[in-house]
């Protein structure tokens, strides 16, 4: 005799059972997944720390400006401004928006904005990281009515309620006998040792994303444009700051017109948004200062800021 609950067996009788049998092995699964540790990078962008004031200048980006602008170096160089540095690891230029838009609701909205996206991600996927990690459901709601990438929406927003389960604060103090952490301060980039030999960088390891024309996503576009016009509207300068890079991606990308579709994606949304492009060009750096092929090191970010601080002094 069959059993009618198998989800195995294409010939069952009651196709219900089998799903009502499925959803509640997903919900064992979610919930023994509940006491595991959890991804830092995921808990990085779900639980970005907030600064107690609007700051002077604030730092946004991703993993490059985070580790390669120094906020308190920086407020040293412009005279004891206050800086936070509220880029993050692993974003892209859609993460911005809802980031501002959440610390303009909250009164503390920044002054002036550094903003140093890295190139390649405007021409990435990150529709389900921003929705499964870091968007509330008023946002996954606004994200879904721009009807852009709607089978990446989806995904998301099953990310979502994967990840929203697994990391529920009264799952935690029901089941784990403690309450989850209040706040989460992001961990600073470790320092990597300084070298000076440019073999260390060779071409033919570039990451793909290097060997790229340059290109933006519907998806990434709109987003983006929301998080300019909400800044423009609300009287908040945006000064644009293009990361440093090498000479070896540089060269790769020479013959890919990337430097001329980048400066005039650049000159859009300086006219379209009043776009202070403080450092339009990629500064180029010498290997030593960089621990890869985009992220600075120590020393290259204390060099970088230094570059960036006499940048908004002199303008």
């Amino acid at each position: 005799m069959p059993n009618p609950s198998s989800i195995f067996s294409f010939k069952r009788s009651n196709p219900l059972a089998g799903f009502v049998l499925f959803v509640l092995l997903v919900l064992v699964i979610e919930t023994v997944l509940a006491f595991m540790p959890q991804n830092s990078l995921i808990t990085a962008i779900g639980r970005i720390p907030m600064p107690a004031k609007s700051p002077d200048f604030q730092i946004m980006g991703d993993s490059v400006a985070q580790g390669g602008i120094i906020a308190s170096q920086l407020s040293d160089e412009l005279g004891g401004a206050s800086v936070a540095n509220l880029a993050v690891a692993a974003t892209g230029p859609e993460f911005p928006y809802f980031l501002l838009k959440r610390q303009l609701a909250a009164g503390i909205a920044p002054k002036e904005i550094i903003y140093s996206p890295s190139p390649h991600t405007f021409g990435t996927r990150r529709i389900a990281l921003l929705i499964g990690a870091y968007a509330s459901w008023p946002e996954v709601a606004e994200i879904a009515v721009a009807r852009i990438e709607p089978f990446e929406v989806m995904y998301g927003v099953l990310c979502k309620l994967s990840f929203s389960l697994r990391n529920r604060e009264q799952l935690s103090e029901l089941f784990k006998g403690r309450k989850a952490p209040e706040g989460f301060q992001q961990a600073a980039p470790k320092p990597a040792t300084a070298t000076a030999n440019a073999d260390r960088f060779p071409a033919k390891n570039l990451h793909p994303m290097f060997k790229q024309s340059f290109k933006v996503m519907d998806f990434n576009g709109h987003f983006h444009r929301k998080f300019l016009a909400t800044a423009a509207a609300n009287g908040i300068k945006v000064n644009w700051v293009s990361v440093p890079s090498l000479e070896v991606v540089r060269e790769a990308r020479k013959p890919l017109d990337y430097d001329a579709r980048y400066q005039a994606f650049l000159r859009s949304v300086r006219d379209e948004f009043s776009v202070r492009l403080l450092m339009p060009e990629s500064t180029l750096m010498e290997p030593r200062f960089f621990k890869d092929y985009s992220h600075l090191n120590s020393e290259g970010a204390a060099v970088f800021t230094k570059t960036v601080g006499a940048a908004l002094k002199a303008r």
